[in-house]
């Protein structure tokens, strides 16, 4: 595993109930290959050797792209408490590459298998869940494409819009209504089974997706994130809002 996945307390042979596993040796800089659905990449850095007690590996790095032999853990999951953890190093930081975040999407899959949101859309479209002070549910969308880097990249002279944005929620009651801001426009969008399914047509840059139940479900809602953390998940979907600017 990734050293950063650690804090510098985790001495050679230490054991963390947290993670469920034991430190073997010291770390150390290794040229390997981190294997995602799509394909093995580079990941060079300070990898750590492990021994699960009671973690499960979670993903594998190899010495070349020859991901049939020699694996060792790259990351694990474990249950802790009433929830799960699953260390994950900061490697992708450095390099952003999307095997990296393949490999995080399905780690996060294993930890929150399911989530309060889903959605199908691009990976620069980020989403959170809140609701509002007058009880309503809603999923602010936000396209990242072209964010600038500080240093490197610092403005951003084009931003793509997003197309036909399919969003699904959670709610435990058939919303009264789901609109658009800022226009307030409606929403093609239908609900069973405790499902929200919303189609956004078009995001410029930022826009909200607001839904409106009863009062009685939103507390109910609340309380599950509270008590189960419910999948929160940092992905979403967007859609009308044609003049948005």
């Amino acid at each position: 595993m990734a050293t950063s996945s650690f804090s510098a307390r985790n001495a050679p042979g230490c054991s963390s109930p947290s993670w469920g596993g034991e430190l073997e040796g010291k770390p150390a800089e290794r040229a390997v290959e981190l294997a995602s659905p799509s394909g093995a990449t580079s990941s060079g850095s300070l990898w750590q050797k492990v021994k699960l007690t009671t973690a499960h590996p979670a993903g594998y790095v190899y010495p070349t792209r020859d991901t049939r032999k020699d694996g060792q853990i790259a990351a694990t999951i474990s249950s802790f408490g009433k929830g799960m953890v699953g260390p994950v190093a900061s490697i992708y930081f450095r390099s952003h590459h999307p095997w990296f975040r393949e490999f995080i999407g399905e780690l996060t899959a294993m930890l929150f298998p399911d989530p309060a949101v889903r959605v199908e859309g691009p990976y620069c479209l980020d989403v959170s869940l809140r609701t509002t002070r007058d009880g309503k549910l809603t999923v602010p969308l936000l396209n990242t494409a072209g964010m600038p880097l500080p240093a490197r990249y610092g403005f951003t002279d084009f931003l793509p819009p997003f197309e036909k944005i399919r969003l699904t929620v959670k709610t435990p009651a058939l919303p009264k209504s789901v609109t658009w801001v800022p226009n307030h426009g409606t929403l093609d969008w239908s609900w069973s089974n405790g499902l929200l399914n919303v189609t956004v047509p078009k995001l410029k840059i930022h826009g909200v997706v607001v839904i409106d139940i009863s009062r009685l479900a939103i507390l109910w809602f609340s309380m599950q994130i509270a008590t189960y953390g419910y999948g929160m998940k940092r992905v979403i979907k967007v859609l009308p809002i044609e003049n948005h600017q």
